[in-house]
């Protein structure tokens, strides 16, 4: 397996939000599903791959659950809290590897159990989205399991061009050749954001496992 060399910065920009989510600790509802579904060999190592990890809540829970996790994120802010938060855990240290970059532009490890990219992809730059896409079907093993959100066309923010938004028809394209959809949900609701400004919600939550290859 190809690992990042973790290194940490200290210029945080997302300062506000990482400050109002770093005491959310409870993993998404995704990912638990995906886990408690997810059959592998008790007696192999495994390893996941969190895309946009922020302070890590689906992070922390993973390495409780003894996943040896690559967190990425591109604000310093979040992983940083994240080695704070994960230093009370036993053996954190030795299965936590914090990166700082860029899901777009950097390489991803190979031979991944795991991808959570939850609420992450939605924030891909669209010229970025489909080699994003492709690393992560080449880095899952095969039965290797999807977990992530996409929002759709009714969404508030879906006029942003710097964002990637999908229908439920560009998404079924998008997984089908590859991945075996396991779960599946939706919602298109009014709503607000995590510093308590109103929008809508278009969000898919999709949890997809890799296709064997015959």
């Amino acid at each position: 397996m190809v690992m990042f060399t973790p290194f940490l910065a200290t210029t945080p920009s997302w300062d506000s939000y990482y400050e109002i989510t770093k005491s959310i600790n409870m993993p998404r509802p995704a990912l638990l599903w995906a886990l408690e579904s997810l059959k592998y060999d008790p007696g192999l190592e495994k390893f996941a791959l969190d895309l946009g990890c922020g302070t890590g809540r689906d992070t922390l829970y993973l390495l409780e659950k003894g996943w040896t996790v690559i967190a990425l994120d591109n604000e310093p802010a979040g992983l940083l809290t994240l080695v704070e938060k994960s230093a009370a855990l036993e053996d954190s240290v030795q299965k936590l590897i914090p990166y700082l970059g860029s899901f777009e532009t950097d390489p991803f490890p190979q031979n991944l159990q795991l991808i959570n990219a939850s609420y992450a992809l939605p924030f891909c730059q669209p010229q970025y989205f489909a080699d994003v896409w492709q690393k992560i079907i080449n880095s899952l093993d095969l039965n290797g399991r999807f977990v992530g959100q996409f929002f759709g066309p009714h969404d508030s923010w879906s006029k942003d061009s710097n964002m990637t938004f999908h229908s439920k028809e560009d998404l079924l394209q998008l997984l089908e050749p590859h991945f075996i959809i396991e779960y599946w949900g939706e919602e298109d609701r009014d709503g607000f954001t995590k510093e308590g400004e109103f929008k809508h919600w278009h969000i898919f939550h999709v949890v997809a496992t890799k296709k064997p290859i015959f």
